[in-house]
């Protein structure tokens, strides 16, 4: 699916653009998976944004995760993705997934080291 944010063209500001369309959750979903790319984008289920985590990328695409409210589980809810207002770009969204297993939350060393690096951003930032 493309999603396009652009101008308005009465008020010439940037708007997002967004598609959504009723998912049957299967029982024992925990999470849902998917391709994209896109610059700046939010995912909802069920009216609530989910947490996106980026998990790896491909040729043109990242795999993103994110783990679903379990009171979603077995009900019939709204998916929507939005792409968010700014630059006109072309988002590409592809292979939407339930599965049984959940996003693995980032660890302690990735957490560490993304700390590390704006740490370091910072400091070099106030040198110059």
């Amino acid at each position: 699916m493309v999603l396009q944010p652009g101008a308005d063209p009465v008020t010439g500001l940037t708007v997002g653009a967004s598609i959504s369309q009723t998912a049957l959750v299967p029982t024992d979903a925990q999470a849902i998976y998917f391709k994209a790319e896109a610059l700046g984008f939010s995912v909802t289920l069920g009216g609530q944004n989910l947490s996106i985590i980026p998990l790896g990328t491909g040729t043109n695409y990242t795999l993103y995760g994110a783990n679903i409210p379990g009171a979603d589980a077995g009900q019939i809810e709204p998916l929507t993705i939005t792409a968010l207002a700014g630059p006109n770009t072309t988002d590409l969204f592809d292979s939407f997934l339930f599965s049984s297993t959940p996003v693995p939350e980032p660890g302690v060393v990735g957490l560490s080291a993304l700390g590390a690096l704006v740490l370091g951003w910072r400091t070099l930032g106030r040198r110059r």
